[in-house]
């Protein structure tokens, strides 16, 4: 198992990353993916979405699959042996670990967490004022 957004991948469990990073756009959202053939979406009908897999928010509650009437907030699909998280609007909160609960290749649930941060501090401009303040 491991998780990924566009082309990174992260294969340590409870990875750090940025929440701005996951979005609604193509290649933005935070994919869970496994190994298991059988999971994610129904394998009679593999366009639908009737299968294993989804996202708990940091406090262990279940995300809602569907994005119907959120305009801030976090939704997830499921896609062939994945299930990926959206973020849609501005929405900045709750951080904390978000969890994908998948089944693997034995068609065993397992528990992969990303810890969703706040924006990071841009060091250069960090080091530019601190610099600037030391020598005046």
């Amino acid at each position: 198992m491991f998780l990924s957004i566009g082309g990174e991948q992260y294969f340590s469990n409870n990875s750090d990353i940025v929440i701005t990073r996951i979005s609604s756009a193509e290649n933005t959202n935070l994919t869970c993916h496994t190994n298991f053939n059988n999971c994610c979406r129904g394998m009679d009908n593999p366009g639908v979405s009737n299968g294993l897999g989804e996202w708990l928010f940091p406090n262990g509650t279940r995300i809602d699959k569907d994005r119907v009437a959120i305009d801030d907030g976090f939704y997830w699909k499921r896609e062939n042996q994945a299930v990926s998280l959206h973020r849609q609007g501005n929405i900045q909160i709750p951080l904390g670990p978000y969890c994908c609960v998948i089944p693997d290749r034995d068609n065993t649930s397992r528990t992969f967490c990303a810890n969703i941060a706040g924006k990071y501090i841009n060091m250069d401009f960090f080091f530019s004022q601190f610099y600037i303040t030391y020598l005046y």
